[in-house]
């Protein structure tokens, strides 16, 4: 752990040990005042040229993220974590508070699009042609400058085209430390209580010209075509789009073989047997969902679907299913995920 990390670290313990009636009141409001250097840090963070960040940058800005990961247990219900813990006692308005005390901004987006939204619960609709559109909104979007810190979590209303119930509710979600809602999965998962906090923060970017998706991610989904793992090119994208599936099903039979992959290292820390270990390279993505017949089971082995993908995005563009978008950066084309939809306006918290 790096020391930088040290004042997210000890509020996220703050918050786990909590057990009063409002986290808000008593652990959170002060915070900011009392840790001006952290809220300026990430106020020079957000204006930084050419987005540049080293490791400590992107462990740093994880570590901001698991206390707004911790504060969304509240907002969600279920056992997925393996306990009845609710999370932090804190309101809405709590919430959205301490963000704004920390120079984060919370953005309206009353449409649809995977970059603002997370898909905690979907209201099918008639004719399987309608477009997504954002039915209710459980917490707000949270963004760092033009990148996205946390996504909102919507409740939806859509057609089969766009997306299905019992897979986009039940996926398993990537990139994510905790949730009560669903199976997840983060980089972190597997290591230490010390060496997980060495995990980088996944950033997300919008521009003005485009979404960029993983942009610490080496390989370019963008100039990629055929299979990845095993994998669509296509639903790869919809899984770096979402960060889980919200309408792919597959055949599962030639991918439920587990991968381990040992290479790299983080920070010099070794696996079992002595061999260097990558959580990030081993990545065994599996997908489960209940189906209308009864339970149906996707598990898919990718050894890259954390850290080996970029993908860039216009954002003027209307994405359909099916429908081909280009590249600004490659100009190949592939298969574009969810399209963007006409939704109503979002409650304001």
């Amino acid at each position: 752990m790096y020391r930088s990390q040290w004042p997210w670290f000890k509020l996220y313990k703050a918050l786990l040990e909590y057990d009063g009636s409002d986290a808000y009141a008593d652990v959170l409001e002060p915070w900011p005042q009392r840790n001006l250097e952290e809220c300026a840090w990430l106020a020079e963070f957000a204006q930084r040229p050419d987005r540049a960040a080293d490791h400590e940058d992107l462990c740093r800005l994880y570590a901001a993220w698991r206390v707004t990961s911790i504060l969304l247990l509240r907002f969600q219900s279920g056992r997925a974590a393996g306990s009845h813990y609710p999370g932090p006692a804190i309101s809405p308005e709590g919430f959205r508070r301490f963000h704004q005390a920390l120079g984060l901004r919370l953005p309206q987006k009353p449409r649809f699009h995977p970059f603002f939204h997370e898909i905690v619960g979907v209201e099918p609709r008639s004719p399987d042609a309608s477009p997504i559109e954002v039915v209710d909104e459980i917490w707000p979007p949270v963004m760092l400058g033009d990148m996205m810190f946390c996504r909102a979590g919507s409740i939806v209303s859509g057609g089969e085209e766009h997306v299905i119930k019992d897979v986009a509710e039940c996926s398993r979600l990537y990139w994510i430390f905790r949730r009560k809602d669903r199976p997840y999965e983060d980089e972190s998962h597997g290591w230490g209580d010390n060496s997980e906090w060495r995990t980088c923060f996944r950033r997300d970017y919008q521009s003005a010209g485009a979404f960029l998706y993983n942009v610490d991610g080496p390989r370019d989904l963008n100039a990629a075509t055929g299979n990845i793992d095993g994998i669509r090119v296509a639903t790869m994208i919809e899984l770096v789009r979402n960060r889980y599936l919200i309408r792919s099903v597959a055949d599962d039979s030639p991918l439920s073989v587990s991968m381990e992959i040992y290479r790299g290292s983080r920070n010099g820390e070794r696996g079992r047997g002595g061999r260097v270990r990558t959580i990030m390279e081993r990545s065994v993505i599996r997908q489960r969902w209940a189906s209308s017949a009864g339970k149906s089971w996707l598990t898919r082995s990718v050894r890259s679907a954390h850290a080996l993908s970029i993908l860039r995005e216009t954002n003027s563009s209307k994405h359909r299913p099916h429908q081909e978008w280009r590249s600004p950066s490659c100009q190949r084309r592939a298969t574009a995920g969810v399209p963007s939809g006409s939704g109503t306006r979002l409650p304001r918290l």
